[in-house]
């Protein structure tokens, strides 16, 4: 938004062992801690690029109903992005690969490559941002 500044307050990845089916329970206890700490005024998450396999792709879709639900317990507003989307949002090529992705966004917000996941969260997070704007500036 033009004249406006944000900033990431807390970051977190969820991570649990990789099981089938997934623990519900430990994702939803994770994130409800999380959004009693931040109360986030917009949640962006990507959505698509899923494993091949139709039963993994189950389960990534049923934690992202769980994500969702949490978040509209807390009546956070809810961006859904395509891979592609986000790309052609920081780089202006829907196809970019990794390292495209890490130099645009270091342009953006110089920082440490320490944490791998902070190129995707910023990513996600700027291109949330304007697509919320937006589609509030055309209601």
């Amino acid at each position: 938004v033009e004249g406006s500044s944000f900033a990431c307050l807390f970051s977190s990845v969820l991570e649990t062992k990789r099981q089938f089916p997934p623990d519900f329970g430990l994702w939803t206890r994770h994130l409800k801690e999380i959004l009693a700490k931040t109360v986030p005024d917009l949640a962006g998450i990507e959505w698509g690029g899923f494993p091949r396999s139709s039963l993994q792709s189950f389960w990534m879709g049923s934690i992202v109903g769980v994500v969702i639900s949490s978040l509209q317990e807390y009546s956070i507003p809810v961006v859904l992005l395509h891979p592609a989307e986000i790309k052609a949002h920081i780089t202006g090529n829907g196809n970019a690969t990794k390292a495209q992705m890490r130099l645009a966004v270091q342009k953006l917000f110089p920082f440490s490559q320490k944490n791998p996941h902070l190129v995707d969260a910023f990513s996600i997070a700027v291109t949330a941002l304007r697509k919320h704007y937006a589609s509030i500036h055309l209601r």
